[in-house]
């Protein structure tokens, strides 16, 4: 769910995840952790019409079919190595995957009534043009949402192993907006769009602390500041 940014210099290094199952098998725990915290907060009645928007190998698509019986879900990202391996896993009853761009959306205006970017904003080169996209293809009432690791503030879950590599002098690669991320810098993105009252961000990350620990398991016996890997790992708008 990567790579929005087409117009990247070829010379600027990039993350990429063309593979999808490899992709699943590193972030899909971690990925479906944080959809449940995020989707047991916004409480979403069923028959839906959803928009997953970087919805990468269907971590959080898959969430959104096992608990609420949508009556549409289409999921939309840049690697066709993703989207193979979503459609290998949920196939097309009630959902279609299709290749796309965040910030030029391929639907019609209020044809949604949900769409979220989850742990995707900060690969957008434009976070508050992804935001708007998301308002314009959503009906009036409807939800627009996004929540993303803390990156620079210590909630992205591989954080124990970028301390260390950082000590060993090797800069961990960070996707092109990673301050987006933040909550301070989530709030005035949905504010400015007219998506909402940006106020209306929680902060998950005290509550599933102990889930990270769990899912880092043996990781938290070798690694300094493993405890507090989770903090402020989740953001919402």
């Amino acid at each position: 769910m990567t790579n929005f940014n087409a117009t990247k210099p070829p010379t600027q290094r990039g993350i990429r995840f063309e593979d999808g199952d490899a992709y699943d098998r590193g972030m899909g725990p971690w990925s479906r952790l944080a959809g449940q915290f995020f989707l047991d907060w916004l409480s979403p009645h069923p028959d839906l019409r959803w928009l997953d928007v970087g919805c990468g190998s269907g971590a959080f698509t898959g969430l959104i079919m096992e608990r609420y019986s949508p009556a549409e879900v289409q999921g939309i990202d840049p690697s066709e190595g993703q989207l193979a391996t979503a459609r290998g896993r949920y196939g097309t009853r009630n959902v279609t995957f299709c290749r796309g761009d965040a910030m030029a959306l391929p639907f019609k205006p209020r044809h949604f009534d949900a769409a979220v970017m989850a742990l995707v904003i900060f690969f957008i080169s434009d976070p508050a043009k992804g935001a708007a996209e998301m308002a314009r293809v959503v009906r009036p009432g409807g939800w627009v949402g996004a929540y993303a690791w803390d990156v620079l503030g210590g909630g992205f879950p591989f954080d124990p192993i970028w301390e260390e590599t950082r000590a060993a002098g090797v800069a961990p690669l960070l996707p092109p907006n990673p301050s987006a991320g933040k909550l301070q810098s989530l709030r005035p993105i949905v504010d400015s769009r007219g998506t909402g009252d940006g106020r209306n961000t929680p902060d998950f990350g005290g509550a599933h602390v102990s889930d990270i620990r769990g899912l880092l398991g043996h990781q938290h016996h070798h690694r300094r500041r493993a405890p507090g890997a989770g903090r402020d790992a989740v953001r919402g708008a």
